[in-house]
């Protein structure tokens, strides 16, 4: 510009200069770029340059890259919710490793375009909540085409994909099973660079029923024993729920949906209870019917008693502590983080030997019973009320404490950089 403009051009282009090449630029190292300090010493760097009329390749300081996690990797979170432990406690340990962890993003092309460059990796846990609505089901028309077309342009801009894989279909699904099972197959093979499960044996299953060879990487699911106040006694906790104090009391806990076999465990507590017996079934159910049967059983009977609604993480404490075992029923499942929150509140837990449960729990800690068996669950029950319950508590604790937060956070940014390379 020097060399050819005229003097009254030569005084507008440095007007014009100052603002794109100097003051915007500066505003936009120092709003929305990491490792501010370097960058703005470059920008000075190649002024000096130009007054002095030098021009090369710059300084070697200019191409010494840090290697540090924080200038690797930049994650979103999909979906993200405070409401989830699981997720705030996974999000906070990979920030202690200087991830950078976006908590407010959505998966549509405006929100991924705006984004490219600041995160450059997708790390979905739940995808089926962006392609269907249970509770709206004709919604599912318009977000499923969005959702496909939001992959395509996802690639095709750049960004990685890791799935963690807490189940293999959507628990309640409004598709069709066969439309379920194909896009699941297209969303592994088409979409995502690696996968996250949570024990061995969910590892098979992924690679059996996707008929896939991409990477599966086992990261087990982490522990609860800060998430959740835990300073209340037994007597303190029963008292709070009008729980008899001599009474042997069986808690379920959790989201009530037709796969956990709830309606197994009234039946087979009708058949076993003991005069002392108490159940306490504890969470926000999916169904109507379900929770008006539950609602009409608990008002027959004093000794089954329901909290039919959500529970803010400060009351967990009260129904953990104020029953002698966990009973998780499952029907099939592929991960479960209520067996770890049990586990996390120092309690034995009743459970079918299957799958992750086994790759989890032990007969020191837990009482394992075949799913298969009619039985099974009704002989467990009985059985419980003749061990060491504290004893086995214990047990349990301490095998929650293996899965602590920063290995899992040090192993899923491990998976983060391969998927990067």
């Amino acid at each position: 510009m020097r060399s050819y403009l005229s003097t009254i051009d030569w005084v507008l282009f440095l007007i014009y200069f100052a603002y794109d090449g100097v003051l915007r630029r500066v505003a936009y190292i120092v709003l929305k770029r990491r490792d501010r300090k370097k960058r703005l010493k470059a920008l000075w760097q190649g002024l000096r340059d130009l007054k002095r009329k030098r021009f090369y390749k710059g300084p070697q300081w200019l191409h010494q890259f840090k290697s540090t996690v924080q200038n690797e990797v930049s994650v979103v979170m999909l979906p993200y919710t405070e409401k989830s432990p699981y997720l705030k406690l996974l999000s906070q340990s990979l920030e202690k490793h200087e991830v950078l962890v976006e908590k407010k993003g959505r998966f549509d092309p405006f929100w991924l375009w705006l984004n490219k460059g600041r995160v450059n990796l997708l790390h979905f846990h739940w995808p089926s909540l962006y392609y269907q609505s249970r509770k709206y089901p004709v919604l599912t028309l318009y977000r499923l085409p969005l959702f496909l077309f939001s992959i395509c342009f996802a690639k095709c801009i750049g960004y990685k994909i890791v799935w963690t894989v807490h189940n293999l279909y959507p628990h309640e699904s409004v598709l069709p099973v066969q439309l379920n099972r194909w896009l699941r197959r297209l969303w592994v093979r088409q979409a995502v660079s690696k996968m996250i499960v949570h024990s061995p044996s969910a590892s098979e299953i992924v690679k059996e029923e996707f008929k896939t060879d991409k990477p599966v990487t086992v990261i087990p699911h982490g522990h609860f024993l800060e998430a959740f106040p835990n300073n209340i006694s037994k007597e303190v906790a029963r008292g709070m729920i009008n729980v008899p104090k001599e009474s042997f009391t069986i808690l379920y806990f959790g989201v009530i949906r037709a796969y956990k076999g709830v309606e197994i465990l009234l039946e087979t507590f009708i058949k076993v209870k003991g005069t002392e017996d108490v159940l306490l079934i504890v969470g926000q159910p999916l169904d109507k019917k379900l929770s008006q049967h539950l609602s009409t059983i608990s008002k027959s009977d004093s000794r089954i008693k329901v909290f039919l609604t959500y529970v803010p993480s400060e009351d967990v404490q009260i129904y953990f502590n104020a029953c002698d075992v966990v009973v998780l029923p499952y029907k099939d499942i592929l991960t479960s983080g209520n067996l770890l929150l049990a586990m996390s509140f120092a309690k034995p837990v009743i459970v079918p030997a299957m799958g992750c449960i086994e790759d989890t729990v032990d007969s020191s800690c837990a009482i394992l019973y075949d799913p298969h068996s009619e039985s099974g669950l009704e002989e467990a029950i009985s059985m419980a009320k003749k061990k060491n319950l504290n004893a086995m508590g214990q047990n349990a604790y301490e095998k929650a404490r293996l899965y602590d937060w920063d290995s899992i956070a040090k192993k899923t940014l491990e998976v983060y950089k391969e998927v990067l390379k």
